[in-house]
């Protein structure tokens, strides 16, 4: 290195004393360079695994906090952009606000978009663009870009789950079954797999094979996102067999597990208004009920159960104008609930009686939570990819 400095020197007029300040100044800048080149390579790896496992974790909050300082500087590397992209999905399932979630999709997909345009050939941005179509409810988009990902990585476990999910979306059980089938001849102890035909069995109203299922898988993984992902189907099931304290059971292991989770409040409330409504006790039975309702409702506006739940309560209390607030809200969150093809978003509007028409011959009873196609399907972010 020596010679080769002395090399430059001579070649150089260094007669002047100015230039000789010239060229050490310059000799200086260019080793500083490299060595910030060094160091922010080193830190910055640091915080991208960081931020990987923040994803992963399904910690999206703090993975957005973190993003923020890299998106201008890493705007090129379109790996990062695809884990921006899995961030803003998974706030889009955070927030309360629909607005709010369809801007976290729609940026996600702006964000793939410029990947694309850097780097076609990532089986996982077309991935991960379905799963942002999925959550807008645009299936056909969904399966497009699904399938796009298969035709670069046709064996990816990853990939055939989240079509599986797709088909549970959209009740078409027999490629759900075929591609969650496949998995298993991939590898047979695949546990998003499992999930998937145990969730199979909840279209099919098969819910004592779902509960029996997924018990065996429940005390068999140690991955606690799948016990809660198996934790909704058991609530769910049993409510739709009316096992009440076995369904508030599992909502509880939710909850425990996420304070805040809207689709388990409102499987309580659900259990609350099945297992204590009484026709006598109309008031004191339903409150409970109501409560809990209100409280998934601010912790998931989007959800429409819970006003299908609201307005039932106000039609046994005979209250008008919760009545129609709460049947219009049902409508309104319909339109914008991506989660539930057409014709089941007419089939739970019907479920809500016309005000008056309950007589003391009429039970009524709120068609109760599915884990199958009420709500994304969790597997979908949860995974490492």
């Amino acid at each position: 290195m020596k010679d080769f400095l002395k090399k430059i020197v001579l070649k150089i007029n260094l007669r002047s004393k100015r230039t000789k300040i010239i060229f050490i100044i310059a000799i200086i800048l260019i080793a500083l360079f490299f060595v910030g080149k060094y160091f922010y390579s080193k830190y910055h790896v640091s915080d991208y695994s960081e931020i990987t496992t923040l994803v992963n974790n399904r910690e999206y909050k703090l993975a957005e906090q973190k993003l923020e300082g890299f998106l201008k500087e890493d705007a090129s590397d379109p790996y990062f952009l695809i884990l921006v992209a899995r961030t803003y999905i998974g706030r889009s399932g955070e927030v309360g606000d629909l607005a709010l979630k369809k801007d976290y999709l729609n940026r996600s997909i702006q964000v793939l978009n410029t990947a694309e345009a850097i780097n076609a050939n990532i089986a996982q941005l077309y991935n991960v663009k379905g799963l942002a179509y999925l959550y807008l409810g645009e299936y056909d988009f969904a399966l497009t870009y699904y399938k796009k990902a298969l035709s670069l990585e046709p064996n990816s476990e990853n990939f055939l789950v989240d079509l599986g999910n797709l088909y549970l979306t959209t009740s078409n059980i027999v490629g759900a079954s075929d591609t969650f089938g496949k998995i298993l001849k991939i590898d047979p102890n695949n546990e998003n797999a499992k999930i998937g035909m145990i969730r199979i069995f909840m279209l099919q109203q098969k819910y004592d094979q779902a509960i029996s299922s997924s018990y065996g898988l429940f005390s068999a993984t140690n991955n606690t996102n799948i016990k809660l992902e198996l934790a909704e189907i058991m609530g769910s099931a049993y409510l739709k067999v009316n096992k009440y304290p076995e369904a508030k059971k599992f909502f509880n292991y939710i909850l425990s597990n996420n304070p805040n989770s809207g689709f388990a409040t409102y499987g309580l409330a659900e259990v609350s208004f099945d297992s204590t409504f009484d026709l006598k006790h109309v008031a004191s039975s339903t409150e409970e009920s109501k409560q809990l309702a209100l409280k998934s409702v601010s912790l998931d506006a989007s959800y429409p159960y819970n006003y299908v739940l609201l307005a039932r309560i106000a039609l046994i209390t005979k209250n008008k104008a919760d009545y129609d607030k709460y049947t219009e809200l049902t409508k309104t969150s319909l339109d914008s609930y991506t989660f539930l093809p057409q014709n089941q978003k007419d089939n739970l509007l019907k479920t809500i009686p016309a005000f008056g028409a309950l007589n003391k011959n009429v039970i009524i009873k709120v068609g109760s939570v599915s884990a199958t196609t009420t709500r994304p399907q969790g597997t979908i972010i949860l995974r490492k990819k």
